[in-house]
């Protein structure tokens, strides 16, 4: 069975931990005289998209690029006429894949992105989940940023991972605007108790190499190691200790076709003898049509056996309007329906559940809703979970409202911006659907200027 659920990117990695997006498309020749926005979605492996679609919008609602889509390299570019502020709407229309599970995530996300005369970049409101869970809070590595993050602070839960009540993230940049070191402190600022540094290398390509964190505690030492083809990633792998010398834990392979388009991811997790593999197909016009999951032991995907056969459908402008996943397990089937409004945003998903390609029987409803001129995502309500958005009026996101069927599982999510637009507070307040007391984690951030 495939669970909904909106994939909130829990990515806490002392190290790091990315959201990596699969596809491509030809990359766009910028016009002469405009400005071009342009960045790089991070090598990762936790999360991946298998396409979006990205609109930008001027502040009076002018379409300025539609159907942004990433290049064969995972860059992302697109290209405004003037400087001044933008609304970037990215609807992933296709199938995630989540530590190797297939998933149907939240149809949208959106951040607004301030353009400087000179070329540089900042965003000035983001969906917070689209960075590394906060600690990475831009959705898209900028090639000309205009500032970068040099420090958060960490309260409540978002320090417990590190078992203090507070922790201190200080970033080291060099001259290209590269993250070189990370180090961690136990308290509100670096006079506190080390506990890791991360050093991160780069590759005659500029891109990323390898992590290494020494922690005080030697038993957390990681290292991770990237391997590229074509700028595209082909192999991450993680190891307990300092170096290639330590422990193999995981190990995270891609394949791609001619277009550059991924067509089969392999995950091995030693610690728990696991082996998982999707192989993805394509039709001509370059979206997914079916994903095959596998399932085995190491070494290699040993004895490994068909988990399940997902197929995607599409209506006659290439918008996904079905989703079926047939399974191992009888009876544990299922499909979902799409119905779409004439901006082409999904407003229904119908959730079905039998046995494949038997009868099905319907399990619940979700809609969605949308606001402002430039149809940004405002709800999805199905019967257990139900997610409010709100913006500010320029459209930056402020808050995140989960109520659930479950009081214990809502939470309030609420976002602050600096005078430059920089994001400033991300505050959570757990089993609650409004700020009350004291929130139950938080994250401070700084800023510097970019080279």
């Amino acid at each position: 069975m495939r669970s909904i659920k909106k994939l909130l990117a829990c990515f806490i990695g002392v190290a790091l931990s990315c959201i990596f997006m699969a596809g491509c498309n030809p990359s766009v020749t910028p016009p002469a005289g405009s400005l071009t926005v342009s960045g790089r979605l991070n090598p990762g492996a936790i999360l991946l998209s298998l396409g979006f679609k990205m609109n930008v919008y001027s502040q009076d609602g002018t379409l300025v690029a539609e159907g942004v889509e990433r290049d064969s390299m995972n860059r992302i570019s697109f290209n405004v006429s003037a400087p001044g502020t933008y609304i970037c709407r990215v609807q992933y229309d296709q199938p995630m894949l989540y530590m190797a599970i297939p998933s149907i995530g939240l149809t949208m996300q959106s951040f607004v992105i301030d353009v400087h005369a000179d070329g540089k970049s900042h965003f000035k409101g983001v969906d917070a989940y689209m960075g590394d869970f906060g600690f990475i809070p831009e959705p898209i590595e900028l090639d000309k940023p205009a500032f970068l993050p040099s420090a958060l602070n960490l309260s409540g839960t978002y320090a417990s991972i590190y078992g203090s009540s507070n922790a201190y993230i200080e970033n080291t940049y060099d001259t290209q605007n590269r993250r070189t070191l990370s180090r961690i402190y136990l308290g509100t600022d670096s006079s506190g108790t080390l506990f890791c540094t991360s050093t991160y290398a780069y590759n005659a390509d500029g891109m990323l190499a390898t992590v290494t964190t020494d922690a005080t505690d030697n038993t957390k030492d990681t290292h991770i190691a990237y391997a590229y083809s074509g700028k595209k990633p082909v192999e991450v792998r993680y190891y307990s200790g300092l170096d290639s010398s330590g422990t193999l834990t995981s190990i995270l392979n891609f394949t791609y076709n001619a277009d550059g388009r991924l067509t089969n991811c392999k995950y091995y997790f030693s610690a728990l003898n696991s082996y998982t593999e999707n192989s993805v197909t394509y039709n001509p016009d370059g979206r997914v049509t079916g994903i095959t999951c596998y399932r085995g032991t190491l070494p290699g995907g040993t004895g490994k056996t068909v988990s399940s056969i997902d197929t995607v459908s599409y209506d006659s402008n290439g918008c996904m309007i079905g989703y079926t996943s047939d399974g191992s397990v009888s009876g544990n089937d299922v499909r979902y329906d799409f119905t779409l409004n004439s901006s082409r945003l999904p407003v229904s998903m119908d959730t079905f559940m039998g046995d494949l390609p038997g009868a099905m029987t319907k399990q619940s409803t979700a809609n969605y809703t949308y606001g402002g001129i430039y149809g940004l995502i405002t709800g999805k309500q199905d019967p257990n979970m139900n997610y409010t958005y709100s913006y500010d009026p320029s459209w930056a996101q402020t808050s995140l409202t989960v109520n659930s069927s479950i009081d214990l599982t809502d939470a309030f999510i609420e976002y602050s911006y600096d005078a430059d637009g920089n994001l400033s507070t991300y505050k959570k307040y757990s089993g609650k659907t409004a700020p009350s007391g004291t929130p139950d984690a938080s994250m401070t951030y700084s800023w510097i200027f970019s080279n």
